[in-house]
């Protein structure tokens, strides 16, 4: 008689083991509920105090992402776009804040072709530029030397 009781007092242990991993993964999500509740109402109060409309945000967020798409690739599953607000150093409120976190993939060959064009169009440039200085300096010196003939004439 004594084991049977020992074994549904064992019973109701083992189902209370059970059940804290499963109150663990509540209280869990519970906070995770929390978070998100708490940062949807600040982004509410946010918006309120810039004048902007969530649905504003949301076009705003599509366009800056479209045109970073354009010349990186991003992990859009980890695109993080949300209107905030900076603290002043006295700790009231200050001015509103776009915040940006967008994980970059990599560079587009698109975009390595463009830094390659650029770095030879500038290249060009500045070999122009010495090329146009010696230049200068070549007309300088005909002109002093000119002027030199001249005086050497005149004299």
């Amino acid at each position: 008689m004594f084991e049977k009781i020992m074994g549904l007092f064992k019973k109701k242990e083992d189902k209370k083991e059970k059940k804290e991993p499963e109150k663990v993964e509540e209280e869990k999500k519970e906070i995770v509920n929390k978070e998100k509740a708490k940062e949807r109402l600040h982004l509410v109060l946010v918006q309120d105090r810039v004048n902007v409309s969530a649905d504003f945000l949301d076009m705003m967020k599509q366009e800056i992402v479209e045109v970073i798409k354009k010349y990186v690739e991003i992990d859009e599953s980890e695109l993080d776009v949300k209107l905030t607000t900076q603290k002043n150093s006295d700790g009231t409120v200050g001015t509103p804040a776009l915040y940006a976190n967008i994980p970059i993939i990599g560079v587009k060959e698109e975009t390595r072709k463009f830094n390659k064009d650029l770095e030879k169009l500038k290249e060009e440039a500045e070999q122009n530029t010495e090329d146009s200085e010696e230049e200068t300096q070549t007309v300088e010196e005909q002109e002093a030397d000119e002027n030199d003939n001249k005086e050497e004439n005149e004299e």
